[in-house]
């Protein structure tokens, strides 16, 4: 006879939520780890944004013709459409980029698997700077940043 099957019920009960519970962290923990999502080759139009040196009257296609605020780049997006042709990453260059010059919401832009919509740093992790009030949640959660203002 097995052993667990001449326990008192509520070693029973015990054994039984002891392994549930088991069951349930592993569950837990495969949740908080996904792999990690492979992005493929898609299409994208580059808009670049500097800080420092751009203007938003500039066409944001390149580096040297940047536009100043991410708004003027979200806005070059095609709003209230799906993207079916290009996807659109915004390069932001080092800097600190103030609140003023964020879009209010992150909103009416609808990228695809093939046409995404992609926020990034430029020169790398830790180099662009999103400003806001430390007080309020954080407005502006990108890919790369993993839920954190600084790129």
């Amino acid at each position: 006879m097995l052993p667990y099957l001449r326990m008192k019920p509520r070693h029973l009960l015990l054994f039984l939520f002891l392994v549930l519970a088991g069951f349930a962290e592993v569950a837990s923990a495969q949740r908080l780890n996904p792999p990690p999502y492979q992005i493929g080759s898609p299409a994208l139009s580059d808009l670049w944004v500097d800080p420092v040196n751009g203007f938003d009257s500039n066409s944001g296609a390149t580096r040297a013709a940047a536009l100043r605020t991410l708004n003027a780049a979200w806005n070059r997006i095609p709003a209230s459409t799906t993207l079916t042709t290009t996807g659109f990453r915004i390069r932001l260059v080092a800097g600190v980029s103030p609140e003023a010059s964020l879009p209010n919401y992150l909103e009416s832009r609808y990228g695809t698997r093939r046409c995404p919509v992609i926020i990034e740093a430029a020169d790398g992790k830790g180099t662009a700077t999103l400003e806001g009030d430390p007080h309020k949640r954080p407005r502006l959660r990108t890919q790369s940043s993993r839920h954190h203002d600084d790129l």
